[in-house]
């Protein structure tokens, strides 16, 4: 399966992505991944644009999850586009666990370490106003 860069991916989701639009693990209908995707789109170029994924040296894969409970959803993750792949982590912009829906950030550099906020927009306001969690994060997700 050919890997495209998260520029390749964001300039032309459907094109520059496989026949699955770069789920690797699904349990919806795969008439809907499509559908996902442009969801995850936007949250992927916030990423980007904040300066904590590098879009030319890592690639994004998404998951889609069934809880224990039976709700289904999706999960958007970055690994690097060399020939190790690393994974960097990922972000869940909407969970439901105890207490509600939670929104989830996680990165893997020697150590597992996990975030977080109630919505994804109180993470994206975390991001553009905590400049140390800012710089952090680059720092994790960096290959």
């Amino acid at each position: 399966m050919k890997r495209y860069s998260v520029k390749e991916f964001l300039e032309d989701p459907i094109n520059n992505s496989d026949e699955y639009f770069g789920f690797y693990d699904w349990f919806c209908n795969t008439d809907s991944l499509e559908s996902r995707v442009f969801k995850l789109v936007p949250k992927v170029k916030f990423l980007v644009e904040q300066g904590i994924i590098d879009a030319d040296s890592t690639y994004v894969w998404f998951k889609n999850i069934c809880s224990a409970d039976g709700t289904l959803y999706d999960d958007i993750r970055f690994s690097t586009l060399d020939d190790a792949e690393d994974f960097l982590g990922g972000v869940c912009p909407s969970t439901r666990q105890r207490g509600g829906f939670k929104t989830r950030l996680w990165t893997l550099k020697g150590e597992y370490i996990t975030h977080e906020t109630r919505t994804w927009s109180d993470l994206k306001r975390k991001i553009t106003t905590d400049l140390e969690f800012k710089q952090d994060l680059k720092l994790k997700f960096s290959s």
